[in-house]
């Protein structure tokens, strides 16, 4: 939905040629399935040796080290670390550990129905439904989890999509339940301070007047099977308000 948003052709040369994995993207891959899915992580993820492989003799380790490893998810000694480091500070935090780890739920479960008024499927895949609280939980790391820090965050990341999308989908299976949004929000930095914030009114009616704009547009582009960029029109430059001087 967020590369839609810029537009339909932007998302249909994301989904036929996906952008390349991130660092950090890759990290908060890793932290998730420890977190949420830590029979998964011990089975998938393997941490790699310490060889020198500038060396013919440390290139020859490291592939075998490879062969052996064979499917599994290669992962540095160090954000190993970082990664066992941060799941005790959250399992330190007292609301966090309530969350996420000492009431009942159910971690990266797959939704999926279909949109009653278009006929085309949905998915979402939310961190954690909380049976306990009632509520759905995403995980996320950031550079700066303060509540100025991380609004900051979820406004450029469209996160309010997600906080309108998610119980949408999980209603499907709940009616009426799972209705408030919460995120917790871990540093990766030390000290790895962590903040726990509730998607406010404002935001998921943000999110949800997106989703009301995306629908329709997608239905009728998976119909004529046009993917349009931009305007075609020439149109005047939106001046912004901080670049003027007079």
């Amino acid at each position: 939905m967020k590369h839609f948003l810029k537009s339909p052709a932007h998302y249909k040369s994301w989904l036929e040629t996906p952008s390349e994995s991130t660092p950090a993207l890759n990290f908060g891959r890793d932290l998730h399935c420890y977190v949420l899915e830590r029979d998964l992580f011990e089975s998938s993820y393997i941490e790699a040796i310490s060889v020198d492989r500038r060396t013919k003799a440390g290139k020859a380790e490291w592939a075998e080290f490879q062969a052996m490893a064979k499917d599994k998810t290669i992962i540095s000694p160090d954000d190993q670390q970082l990664i066992k480091t941060m799941d005790e500070a959250l399992r330190s935090h007292a609301v966090a550990n309530s969350l996420l780890y000492a009431s009942k739920g159910e971690n990266e479960r797959e939704i999926y129905w279909k949109n009653q008024v278009y006929g085309f499927g949905c998915k979402c895949k939310p961190d954690r439904i909380n049976f306990d609280f009632d509520i759905t939980i995403d995980l996320k790391t950031a550079e700066d989890a303060s509540p100025k820090g991380f609004a900051k965050s979820a406004a450029n990341y469209g996160y309010d999509i997600q906080a309108a999308w998610y119980p949408s989908g999980i209603h499907t299976l709940y009616p009426g339940r799972f209705q408030q949004f919460v995120f917790v929000v871990i540093e990766k930095k030390p000290p790895h301070c962590i903040g726990i914030y509730r998607a406010s009114d404002e935001m998921v009616m943000s999110g949800q007047a997106k989703i009301r704009d995306i629908l329709p547009r997608y239905a009728e582009c998976l119909e004529s099977g046009m993917w349009p960029g931009y305007d075609t029109e020439i149109q005047d430059i939106q001046w912004p308000k901080w670049a003027s001087n007079f």
